[in-house]
């Protein structure tokens, strides 16, 4: 059972494929749609071991897939492009995440007429010893720049819960060979979908 989010997804992360700088083949497109799907529905810590339980693949294909590349800079800004108006602006967020003792430079785009920031890159602080933190910051964002070519108000937390009702609702129909599209359990499958999210 493939709901209509998952559809329009499926076709939006198609589109944005298109855009990368590297086209990808067929089995790792498939493989980032995965992964991507899986992170908007787990309702838990996203780790290797939810990819393994909840998503298509074991836990240690997930782990051996992580170690390719992506073009996450241009499938994001596919995205962005596709999604916000033209008043838009980039903004820069360094961060520290003490926890780990990582500096991370956020680059996102914000969308002016939403009050949006969508995420587009993330890079991990390694400056050279010559150079400042500063400088460092501004070479990276100048590379990105140079080489790398109204909605309805909604909770993540509900997305999220959506997406992860979806994922064990298709469970249960695979492995009991239930018929969702049988007129009596329509409404039951409306329910079970919505279970858990906030009323609005």
């Amino acid at each position: 059972m493939i709901s209509k989010t998952q559809l329009s997804y499926f076709s939006l992360c198609g589109h944005c494929f298109k855009f990368l700088s590297q086209p990808l083949n067929k089995w790792r497109r498939d493989f980032i749609k995965d992964v991507l799907w899986l992170i908007l529905s787990i309702n838990a810590p996203v780790n290797f071991l939810q990819f393994g339980r909840y998503g298509k693949y074991g836990e240690q294909r997930y782990r051996q897939q992580f170690e390719g590349d992506f073009d996450s800079f241009n499938f994001n800004a596919a995205l962005i492009r596709q999604y916000c108006g033209t008043r838009r602006a980039i903004t820069f967020d360094p961060s520290y995440i003490p926890k780990w003792g990582l500096e991370i430079g956020g680059i996102s785009i914000l969308y002016l007429d939403n009050h949006t920031a969508l995420h587009l890159e993330a890079i991990q602080t390694l400056p050279l010893e010559s150079e400042t933190l500063l400088d460092f910051y501004a070479r990276i964002f100048l590379n990105l720049l140079s080489g790398k070519k109204q909605r309805k108000a909604f909770s993540l937390s509900d997305i999220k819960t959506i997406n992860h009702n979806t994922l064990l609702l298709e469970r249960f129909i695979t492995m009991f060979a239930i018929k969702p599209n049988v007129l009596k359990n329509n409404q039951n499958v409306k329910e079970l979908l919505l279970y858990g999210t906030i009323a609005a």
